[in-house]
């Protein structure tokens, strides 16, 4: 938790040997899935997934159908990351009868809630909420306080996407009440940056930097690194929308070598992308593309698809925009190809938020090429998705090209 991650693979190697001297077969099994979750941090995904695999024997031979099901979740968690979320979602369903077997009421309802975040990825919001809710009642019922406020972040992070974004800040401050209330300091600090982020997208910016640095003063006292660097990195954005971007590059450069140390090659790759985004602004698209390239590296090393197809998006702007401004034919021909390939990925992973959005820029690229069937079928599903995630703006402005389409 405070980042010192090599010194804790050092710490795991070593009760791990003990374990296996000892012939404790299920102690280090528990200790095989600490180490995975530390490589899969580290972008090492392919030995996390082994040592997962190698826990599931362990739990299999000794009879441990619980466990076997925990495992299930932490494998289904990073097949999820890497897109198949087809696979993830049929892993889950496995454990999920498992726990229903076991009567385990508490972990039933944590599989729902992964369950619930794909079906919200794929922008099934309404089965995602129905399955956040049956979990609420679960917990509701264990008495459960601290897996209610979790459940409550989901629902009301679906209720900021549908636009009823006061709904949401009235459950984040409920969950706000129950971490006070048990005292739980870090908790507190991810829902104050929930609802840092509403209040940023309302516009109240000043009263969104101070839960921020509130949180940054949180992690500080409980020596967590990683989510101080993150927290730092949502400053840094409010500070590039207030035209202050050089204050945003120096803190994003701090969280970037937050991400070094640690290793940890996802969150690294999401600031060089900020830091890409503040060059774009400020006319160095070369500097602002190197670095796209370099966070498409880090996703396909992850085998990361969500992450690959929004830098692709954001490639594919950078050259439609130079594309129009220098009448640059071979700029338009890479900005579709890029758009192409991310509209793509999002497709074959179900990602209906992603789907919408870089369908909006795809079909409008296309109109402009002279492809205009291509570009209705495109902006047609744009619209409809829209219609289902419960955005009604951005369905009115896709309703509006497509007007102008004929």
């Amino acid at each position: 938790d405070k980042g010192e991650v090599d010194a804790a693979l050092q710490i795991h190697n070593e009760e791990l040997k003990t374990y296996e001297a000892l012939g404790d077969r299920r102690s280090r099994a528990v200790t095989l899935g600490d180490i995975a979750r530390i490589m899969a941090d580290k972008g090492d995904v392919g030995a996390a997934l082994q040592l997962h695999n190698d826990r599931l024997k362990t739990y299999e031979a000794l009879g441990d159908r619980r466990e076997r099901a925990i495992t299930l979740g932490d494998i289904a968690r990073i097949m999820t990351d890497k897109g198949d979320v087809d696979a993830a979602s049929q892993i889950l369903n496995e454990a999920l009868k498992i726990f229903e077997v076991l009567g385990d009421q508490r972990s039933r309802a944590g599989c729902l809630g992964d369950i619930a975040r794909i079906m919200r990825n794929k922008g099934d919001v309404d089965a995602a909420l129905q399955l956040h809710n049956e979990g609420l009642k679960t917990y509701d019922a264990l008495g459960d306080r601290r897996s209610r406020a979790v459940s409550l972040g989901d629902i009301a992070r679906i209720m900021t996407g549908k636009g009823d974004v006061d709904a949401a800040l009235q459950l984040h401050n409920d969950r706000l009440k129950t971490y006070e209330a048990l005292g739980d300091r870090r908790s507190r600090a991810v829902a104050l940056g929930d609802i840092g982020r509403i209040m940023t997208g309302k516009g109240d910016v000043d009263a969104a930097l101070q839960l921020h640095n509130e949180q940054v003063q949180i992690f500080e006292a409980l020596g967590d690194r990683r989510s101080r660097a993150i927290t730092l990195g949502d400053i840094a954005r409010i500070m590039t929308n207030k035209g202050e971007v050089d204050a945003a590059l120096q803190i994003l450069n701090e969280a970037l070598k937050i991400f070094e140390v640690l290793g940890d090659q996802h969150s690294r790759a999401g600031c060089l992308g900020d830091i890409a985004r503040i060059m774009t602004g400020k006319g160095d698209v070369d500097a602002a593309l190197q670095l796209h390239n370099e966070q498409v590296q880090i996703f396909e090393a992850l085998g990361n698809q969500d992450g690959k197809a929004n830098v692709g998006f954001n490639i594919g702007r950078i050259r439609l925009r130079q594309a129009v401004e220098q009448q640059d034919a071979a700029a338009f021909e890479q900005a579709i190809d890029a758009l192409a390939e991310s509209y793509s990925i999002l497709l074959r992973i179900g990602r209906l938020d992603g789907i919408c959005f870089v369908g909006a820029t795809l079909g409008q690229a296309l109109a402009m090429a002279g492809l205009r069937d291509q570009a209705r079928t495109v902006l047609q599903r744009s619209l409809e998705g829209f219609r289902k995630l419960g955005q009604p703006g951005m369905a009115g402005q896709i309703e509006e090209v497509l007007r102008q389409l004929g």
